[in-house]
């Protein structure tokens, strides 16, 4: 689903880049604004997306608010070291389950 993506990716904008705020992650989900004829210029994501996304990992205590943005959790750190853990464990190659079970068949 499209808001879960988005809602990991910010979580992990906001590891990798450490405090961040609304406005930077608007900028960096934003992109080409297209004006029919005129040439297209940059144009800043969605605020509200941020926001609303921002609100639901602070609720689920993988981010706290900061004055200067929003900070990582120890707890939200260990979920995506965790994940990374789990994902490196097996070997970087994740096939779908498709493909997986026609292995095991074959």
């Amino acid at each position: 689903d499209w808001w879960f993506v988005r809602s990991a990716s910010i979580l992990r904008r906001i590891y990798i880049d450490g405090p961040v705020g609304v406005s930077r992650l608007r900028t960096f989900y934003g992109g080409k604004k297209r004006k029919g004829v005129a040439t297209g210029t940059f144009a800043k994501g969605s605020g509200s997306v941020v926001r609303e996304s921002l609100q639901q990992l602070e609720k689920a205590g993988l981010v706290k608010k900061l004055k200067k943005g929003r900070q990582m959790t120890p707890a939200g750190q260990a979920f995506l070291d965790g994940i990374a853990h789990r994902l490196a464990s097996k070997e970087g190659s994740i096939a779908p389950a498709s493909e997986s079970a026609a292995e095991s068949t074959a």
